[in-house]
């Protein structure tokens, strides 16, 4: 009885090793829409091509720690995956050179397994900052842009520059109300591109260090390189009638070096000739 008894003691334990081991379930990431930023746990596709002589060449894997923004174009429900269109912000002028994007591709693969919510750590990064103070008048037009990258880049546009391409600020290109591929400020080269060595948050203030200055932009030199100062001074917004339509404009201001600058992130109106 006793060897009978450990004979099935020893196939239940060879049975036991010959399973294989429990493995978790993704979860989708897209049960909600409050996913508004990822990281890439692991490398993906997820449309990303090469570019040569401004032609795409063959698809790439997107690599480990790539910071993405989502947009979810099917949420997942009753057992289904999510289906999500993945968007790189802005990228330094240098690379755009060397990769495509298709904002048609769609994953279903936005699950745990490929990538992580993730709170950006710059707030300012991806964000359009131009100099001096927001206003209705043309007094803002061809005032100077800087933006930081998603991959580390602080690209700096001098007026002259915004001039010669006809663009009055992020939102407006030769005279006419345009955001997005068709403002020409996403595809032109920078006046200055400086790579930032590291940053630091405290609360409101964002400091930048570099290993050489921007011109255009007051840094505080070191024994290490230069700082550049970025105080954000909150959210701001002012509502314009002209019968019968309204006009609403949100942007906040910052200093920077102790200049003014400001980042309109917003603009919604009913008049029908803006849609």
């Amino acid at each position: 009885m006793i060897k009978k008894g450990l004979l099935v003691m020893m196939a239940s334990m060879a049975l036991g090793l010959s399973l294989p081991l429990s493995i978790h379930a993704a979860t989708d990431l897209g049960t909600s829409y409050h996913t508004k930023c990822v990281e890439v746990k692991r490398p993906i596709f997820i449309g990303e091509y090469t570019k040569v002589n401004g032609h795409r060449g063959h698809r790439i894997l997107t690599p480990k720690g790539t910071i993405l923004f989502t947009f979810i174009n099917k949420k997942a429900k009753n057992g289904r995956s999510s289906r999500v269109t993945l968007i790189p912000g802005i990228l330094s002028y240098h690379k755009k050179q060397h990769v495509s994007w298709s904002l048609s591709y769609q994953t279903t693969h936005f699950n745990t397994t490929y990538f992580k919510p993730y709170k950006m750590k710059l707030p300012i990064r991806n964000d359009q900052l131009q100099a001096g103070r927001f206003t209705l008048s043309a007094a803002k037009d061809y005032q100077p842009i800087f933006n930081i990258t998603m991959d580390g880049y602080l690209q700096y546009y001098r007026s002259s520059k915004l001039k010669r391409y006809h663009i009055q600020s992020t939102w407006e290109y030769d005279n006419k109300f345009d955001m997005g591929d068709r403002n020409p400020l996403f595809t032109i080269k920078p006046s200055v591109s400086r790579k930032i060595q590291k940053f630091v948050v405290k609360k409101n203030n964002y400091y930048l260090y570099f290993h050489h200055p921007v011109d255009g932009l007051r840094m505080k030199k070191g024994h290490y390189g230069y700082r550049l100062t970025v105080k954000n001074l909150g959210k701001r917004h002012k509502v314009f009638y002209e019968k019968p339509y309204s006009y609403l404009y949100r942007w906040t201001d910052f200093q920077v070096g102790k200049q003014p600058f400001y980042y309109q992130w917003m603009f919604g109106t009913d008049d029908p000739s803006y849609l």
